[in-house]
């Protein structure tokens, strides 16, 4: 095993552990996203006069932003890992198997309280009234 293997497993590693970690907190706004749909389609048929409703456009736009981005780091994913199969040889066996595991760990674990607080941006924004709307306005004016 030579030195190009170990580098090429541990920046596998940390850039799979970033597309898994990524791919996986968008693939569950999504599902945030889908259950604020089907809370306010369930409070609007209990209550036809219902206030305090979030817009269904917000919560389509960004669940379609999450879906996008789902699909993108599984397809880099993907063709990530037949790349370095392909070219070099890379095996999750033995020694270039246990630098990719713990590069993606690493990878993981430093970047899911980001993940956390992105979830739960996504959860405020398809479930909190009006959170969304004062966001956009604020993104607005700070152009």
């Amino acid at each position: 095993m030579g030195m190009s293997l170990v580098v090429i497993s541990i920046g596998w590693g940390l850039l799979a552990g970033y597309l898994l970690l990524r791919g996986t907190d968008s693939v569950i706004g999504l599902l945030f996203c889908l259950h604020g749909l089907f809370d306010r389609r369930w409070k609007k048929l209990a209550d036809k006069n219902a206030t305090g409703l979030i817009r269904p456009q917000l919560i389509l736009k960004l669940a379609l932003r999450l879906g996008i981005y789902a699909a993108i780091c599984a397809f880099l994913l993907e063709s990530g890992q037949s790349f370095v199969q392909r070219e070099y040889r890379f095996s999750h066996a033995g020694l270039p198997g246990n630098l990719f595991g713990v590069a993606a760990t690493v990878a993981i674990l430093t970047l899911l309280l980001t993940s956390l607080r992105r979830l739960k941006l996504v959860w405020r924004m398809a479930h909190e009234f009006d959170f969304a709307e004062r966001r956009e306005r604020t993104r607005l004016l700070k152009r």
